[in-house]
């Protein structure tokens, strides 16, 4: 039985501006959240790559972020950019050192292990570029000081630093002319990836004991926060707060680490940047950075104790016009950050943080402190985003499209201007099917004949409806006839056209784990009023209605074993219809109470 009967009314004459920025459209910005993705975690080629390249196409996906392709790039004995590959034995293991750490082959000139496949593997879809540089130490310059592959950056030689620097030089400018000479229209840096709470554990922590903790060794996939010496770093946390690894209790490594290679990248940018623009090379193209990229779990502590967070801390580091410890001056164009989970109520994991882990406190803090800077301008940049923790079931099923749904809405309304979904394709290396929890937009299977297939997840579906939509954001009201509702609705017009999407998405609903979640379908009339105009349009329209739910549009039925397999592409789940306008109003009573999901209904002008 349906639970409540709801009344969706939508002015088509309001035009609704909740995004950030004079002139900023709500549709175009909530596409720009979900129009980028990270890279499919596989080097896809051949009929692999056609395949995906034709989601990506589909999705109409705009750029796509590379993670840790420059983990093997470094300098060779001339100064240029080059490659290393871990030494292997020959059974295809890693050659180690005694003390744990890789063996490196020597640099090979020409690029760095980025042109491979990574970078391009976007340029060949005619993607924009967006780099994440600088997440290790690059080998050649392990053990600077002293010779230990233990040994952080802090107290490197001028002479050391200088040629770190020349190296992030080379590095964005191969980026950067890579991109732009294969047409990309722009290029988009972060520094590293989820430095609070991505480097490595310990290989021994002793909390009761300090001076016994070993860090892993410096090197790609090893220790991420490479620039802290760990002879003057204790390892445990911020005094007066939890001893838990790693180090997201302990600020000082904001200012010890993350801080200086932020600095570093910023000022190569800016650098290239302006020789660029002075020099007239590649008109109309652009280079920008972002930064930190945290995860936001600093926003489970910090605020419940009074203090500022990570985020916060950094962003005086980067834009304070006074004289602050840690001061570095480095340009920021966009903020990025990190968020997962219930962006209702919050993912807090400690007792009480949950309200001040949602969604619209994360960025309403990150919002004051840009404007107490005199940044206020500074664009929201969501770099990863998804509905769960990998593995959780929520990531295939029709509860995710309906989270999605939820999400983007708010996200737009909390001044967020760009995205990148967590990841294109659940695939990893050259597996043959894809791991079917991890939040990614496509399912890769294989065939018994070999052939590979992307199949997408409810949530690229939602991707889709949204692509359908036109025209400018109209008001839109939910209102409940019986008890509250938990539907949400985002509507658009244009000249000939309408478009409402309405989603059943209720936080206290949200389950990381669970395949179905208790589900409360609610039946509802669509209201539009003032559509096209005040000649007072009459006359007939074409309606079509696309689902996704517990059996429609949805992977997760697709998977079961039941013998169906209803296709998970997203449908039009009726013969379109014809409705009528009158006098520019129009009435749609939901063909069926919707549950956990979302529906799309598109309302198209008829020709006289």
């Amino acid at each position: 039985m349906a639970a409540a009967d709801a009344g969706i009314f939508v002015d088509a004459s309001s035009i609704v501006q909740l995004c950030a920025g004079a002139g900023c459209d709500d549709l175009k910005t909530l596409q720009n959240i979900y129009q980028g993705a990270n890279v499919p975690a596989e080097p896809a080629m051949g009929t692999a790559l056609s395949a995906l390249s034709a989601r990506i196409a589909e999705l109409k996906i705009k750029r796509l972020r590379m993670l840790q392709g420059d983990n093997l790039c470094d300098l060779d004995a001339n100064g240029n950019l080059g490659s290393v590959t871990i030494a292997a034995n020959p059974d295809g293991s890693a050659v180690r050192n005694p003390d744990g750490s890789y063996v490196f082959t020597p640099v090979t000139s020409g690029g760095c292990n980025l042109i491979d496949w990574t970078l391009p593997w976007s340029l060949n879809n005619g993607l924009s570029v967006h780099a994440a540089v600088g997440s290790f130490m690059p080998p050649s310059f392990i053990g600077r000081t002293p010779a230990s592959p233990y040994d952080g950056a802090e107290n490197w030689s001028p002479a050391t630093l200088a040629l770190y620097k020349t190296y992030a030089d080379r590095l964005v400018r191969f980026i950067v002319t890579r991109a732009f000479d294969n047409g990309a229209p722009s290029v988009i840096f972060e520094v590293s990836n989820e430095l609070d709470i991505a480097d490595s554990s310990p290989q021994t922590f002793d909390q009761n004991h300090p001076a016994n903790n070993k860090l892993a060794p410096l090197g790609p996939w090893e220790r991420w926060l490479w620039w802290i010496d760990p002879s003057s770093f204790d390892v445990h946390g911020w005094p007066g707060m939890p001893g838990s690894y790693p180090y997201s209790t302990d600020k000082r490594r904001v200012e010890h680490a993350i801080s200086p290679i932020q600095k570093i990248y910023a000022d190569v940018i800016k650098t290239v940047r302006d020789e660029l623009a002075a020099s007239g090379t590649y008109p109309g193209k652009t280079i920008e950075i972002a930064g930190p990229a945290f995860s936001s779990a600093g926003f489970n502590w910090y605020p419940l104790h009074g203090q500022q967070t990570l985020e916060e801390d950094f962003l005086d580091q980067m834009l304070s016009p006074t004289a602050l410890t840690g001061k570095f001056n480095a340009p920021l164009d966009r903020f990025s950050f990190h968020y997962y989970g219930d962006f209702q109520n919050g993912f807090g994991w400690d007792p009480g943080a949950g309200p001040k882990t949602t969604l619209k406190f994360v960025t309403d803090t990150v919002k004051a402190k840009l404007t107490a800077l005199g940044k206020p301008n500074t664009p929201l940049f969501l770099t990863e985003w998804g509905p769960a923790a990998i593995g959780a079931n929520i990531n295939y099923t029709h509860t995710g499209a309906a989270w999605a749904a939820a999400f983007l809405t708010e996200a737009v309304a909390d001044g967020i201007t760009a995205g990148s979904y967590l990841i294109l394709s659940d695939a990893v290396g050259n597996a043959a099917d894809g791991d079917l929890g991890m939040q990614s937009m496509m399912h890769k299977l294989t065939d018994a004949s070999g052939g590979v297939h992307y199949y997408p997840k409810p949530v690229a579906n939602v991707f889709k409806m949204f692509n359908m939509m036109t025209g400018t954001r109209n008001a839109v009201t939910v209102s409940p006839t019986g008890s509250a509702s938990n539907l949400g609705a985002f509507v658009t017009s244009d000249a000939n056209s309408a478009s409402v999407l309405v989603y059943n998405y209720n936080s206290s609903v949200f389950n990381n784990n669970a395949s179905s979640t208790v589900e409360t379908p609610e039946i509802f009339t669509i209201n539009i009023g003032n559509l096209w105009g005040p000649q007072g349009y009459t006359g007939p329209v074409t309606v079509k209605r696309y689902l996704i739910d517990a059996n429609t549009s949805n992977l997760s039925a697709f998977l079961k074993p039941d013998g169906t397999h209803p296709s998970p592409e997203l449908q039009l789940v009726d013969p379109q219809t014809t409705g009528h306008v009158s006098d520019n109003q129009l009435a749609i009573s939901s063909a069926s109470p919707l549950g956990l999901g979302v529906v799309l209904y598109r309302i198209e002008r008829q020709s006289p």
